[in-house]
């Protein structure tokens, strides 16, 4: 979280489980905690990413067809 100029992190277990131990059920919450991850947090976070990044490359030209010949120095 950032506040002016301080930040601060925050970090809190959601479940410890053992691998070692790990019967059905368990295999299933880590399996349904991984797969809601990437479908639910994941997306939301590559647009905040995207939005942040966006403004920096309005003026960049990505266009390669003045570069489609190779020049070669001897």
């Amino acid at each position: 979280m950032i506040d002016g100029n301080e930040e601060k992190y925050y970090r809190h277990q959601i479940r410890g489980f053992s691998f070692i131990e790990m019967n059905v059920k368990e295999k299933r919450t880590a399996y349904k905690f991984t797969t809601q991850f990437y479908n639910i947090w994941m997306p939301k976070h590559f647009m905040r990413i995207g939005s942040t990044i966006d403004p920096f490359l309005s003026g960049v030209n990505f266009d390669l067809s003045q570069y489609s010949e190779l020049h070669f120095t001897d």
